[in-house]
């Protein structure tokens, strides 16, 4: 067995070196953070923490302590007494773990080569590589203890929130304010950024964001455009001669709107629209040098467009009004997990639509939570953590995902209503009340075509194809 980690530190008042080794042997490597569901003292790493609890249990208590880790995780644990070997990420998948495997041997990364041998780690459950049976075939060493429920929590409803900051804090609550507080013991990581559109999902992140970062610190709202080609013929030139730049892309409209609202919402705040314009050869360089081998094992056309967009978004570097900036913020709140849980995706309303079926909506939307550790948050991980920093997905908080299952669909998306109305409802409801006018019926742009990365070099090509 070779253990070896890398430290992004964000917990604690010192670094935690990994692998962490116990004084009985065991052997721990940890990439999460504990938001809820252990008991973490203050200014003490999850890591050490982590490892306290699992020398002392047994393989039921194992498996338990780590269901109850409420935040995004994947991780590495030996048991040297049991010669035990388990692994596994969190039910969404936030956090990445790939791994390749034959008959003799095991490799378990955050990050791999382009060979075709790697996967993704399913986050079907916890895993476990018996060592005493390593005479047989490895593959059959390992079991999986499948997940049977998300949390054993209660739901939680807005229920017993009287004043208005009260329910502007519930209503994710409480979420975003774990993924701006819990690094608090850190006053060189304090900093926060969004990856924003300026639609509504991160629009809401960013406003509420506001609530729970100091007053004195500034909010880095990262927007990714890329060059768009120019046209040729007289009626595209004519179209070309209209625009103001070749970056006033759909995302860099939309931005600019709801930033405007932001500033004019929370006029104290210190917010830096940061507009990262990204050439044709950069974009083409970087791939080929970077971002193809963090999309890895994911590669398709869509894949490669939303790891490109994304990578350049969160390294953070663009202009603020002609004056370079470079982002400092190491937490990054990502508005991923809204469209899955409140039908903001057109095939959501193209069943709908079919035959006005609520029960066969209700069916996708489930299955969407379901398969959401198989998508992108794995890729997303690998393409932020790139730049030494950490990706926060409030929408995908435990608590908030119980809530939302809880609601019946039609209070979640009222597909009866026009498209930009009637997708998300309840938050744009929720962003309407908050004074997010403009945000609140901003129609659904997936980042490739809101950021024009797919019409950049004019390939046509489908997203589900291969990437050359």
């Amino acid at each position: 067995l070779f253990f070896f980690g890398c430290v992004l530190h964000m917990q604690g008042d010192e670094i935690c070196t990994q692998p962490s080794q116990s004084s009985k042997g065991n052997v721990l490597l940890w990439n999460g953070e504990v938001f809820d569901g252990l008991e973490i003292p203050c200014g003490v790493s999850d890591t050490k923490a982590l490892l306290t609890l699992l020398d002392e249990a047994n393989e039921e208590g194992i498996l338990k302590i780590l269901s109850s880790v409420e935040g995004p995780w994947s991780f590495v644990y030996y048991h040297q007494k049991d010669l035990k070997l388990y692994f596994g990420r969190d039910y969404f998948g936030r956090r990445s773990l790939v791994w390749s495997w034959d008959e003799n041997s095991l490799m378990l990364a955050s990050v791999c080569s382009q060979n075709a041998t790697w996967e993704e780690v399913p986050g079907s459950g916890i895993f476990c590589l018996d060592l005493n049976k390593i005479n047989m075939d490895l593959k059959r060493c390992v079991t999986c203890n499948l997940w049977t429920q998300i949390t054993n929590s209660e739901v939680k409803t807005c229920e017993g929130f009287h004043t208005e900051h009260e329910i502007k804090t519930s209503m994710h609550l409480k979420s975003v304010q774990k993924r701006t507080s819990a690094h608090k013991s850190l006053k060189a990581v304090r900093k926060v950024a969004v990856l924003f559109s300026g639609g509504i999902d991160c629009t809401v992140l960013a406003l509420l964001a506001d609530l729970f970062v100091p007053n004195n610190e500034e909010i880095d709202l990262l927007n990714v455009a890329f060059e768009q080609k120019q046209k040729t013929n007289v009626k595209q030139q004519k179209h070309n001669a209209n625009l103001d730049n070749v970056y006033e892309v759909p995302d860099r409209i939309t931005g600019k709107s709801s930033f405007k609202e932001l500033q004019k919402l929370c006029p104290n705040r210190k917010w830096n629209f940061v507009e990262i314009d990204i050439k044709l050869e950069e974009l083409q360089t970087e791939r080929s040098k970077r971002i193809s081998m963090l999309t890895w094992p994911k590669s398709t056309v869509l894949d490669d467009s939303i790891a490109c967009a994304i990578w350049f978004a969160s390294r953070g570097e663009g202009m603020i009004k002609e004056v370079k900036h470079r982002s400092e913020a190491r937490v990054l709140l990502c508005g991923m997990g809204a469209d899955e849980q409140l039908g903001g995706y057109s095939r959501h309303r193209g069943i709908f639509e079919k035959d006005g079926d609520w029960n066969a909506v209700r069916e996708e939307l489930n299955m969407e939570v379901e398969r959401i550790a198989s998508r992108n948050l794995g890729r997303d991980d690998r393409i932020i953590s790139d730049h030494g920093k950490e990706a926060r997905f409030p929408y995908l908080d435990e608590e908030v995902v119980q809530f939302l299952s809880s609601l019946p669909v039609h209070m979640k998306t009222d597909l009866r209503l026009e498209r930009g109305v009637g997708e998300k409802i309840l938050l744009r409801g929720a962003a309407y009340q908050l004074g997010l006018r403009a945000a609140a019926v901003a129609a659904k742009r997936a980042i490739q075509f809101g950021s024009r990365i797919a019409k950049a070099e004019s390939r046509k090509e489908k997203g589900s194809d291969a990437c050359g």
